[in-house]
């Protein structure tokens, strides 16, 4: 049987546990472990998942610790492009594509605790896709931010209990974006 002891090894044996995708350990008192847990998949931790996983730490921590779940606290990114097509490539397709890149980016398996997401890498991901001429991107931001807004450093610097992702419900994450081909816009 394996022990907690420090915050790395609440962490290893959190993620050992079935269901739990993503978790940060944090001492937050003297005798107090706070586990900040993100289910597999992504979404809050059920009252299922919680109980069970501590249950499971039940002869794996010290007697006199604590430990404590919480939720992560998710991030919503949004991303605003002007993309430029080749003549020969089909506009929806290449839209189609661009958010496919946006949502590898921020999908849960790409990203992790206290990121920082980089405008670059946007760039890079959208200009590496065949058929696109170039990309003007004008919004990158997080939720909380004003619309249209590009930070001036190009980063998104994320706290440590937060994870980014694709804003809910949303299918057009690059919301607002305008595919121009050759022949004018579409």
């Amino acid at each position: 049987m394996k022990r907690a002891v420090t915050q790395d090894d609440y962490e290893a044996l959190a993620l050992e546990f079935t269901g739990v995708g993503k978790v940060r350990a944090e001492g937050t008192n003297w005798n107090t472990v706070t586990l900040f847990i993100a289910p597999q998949g992504g979404g809050h931790v059920s009252d299922v998942l919680e109980a069970n996983l501590l249950a499971y730490f039940e002869d794996k921590r010290p007697v006199s610790t604590l430990i404590e779940i919480q939720d992560v606290d998710y991030v919503q990114i949004y991303v605003t492009a002007e993309v430029d097509v080749e003549s020969y490539y089909s506009a929806d397709e290449i839209r189609e594509k661009v958010q496919d890149a946006v949502e590898g980016l921020l999908a849960f398996d790409a990203v992790d605790f206290a990121q920082i997401l980089y405008l670059s890498k946007f760039y890079e991901a959208i200009e590496a896709i065949d058929g696109v001429k170039g990309v003007n991107i004008s919004e990158f931001r997080r939720y909380d931010e004003a619309a249209a807004t590009i930070h001036v450093d190009g980063k998104i610097v994320l706290g440590s209990n937060e994870i980014p992702e694709i804003p809910a419900g949303e299918t057009d994450y690059a919301k607002g974006a305008k595919v121009t081909t050759s022949g004018g816009s579409q």
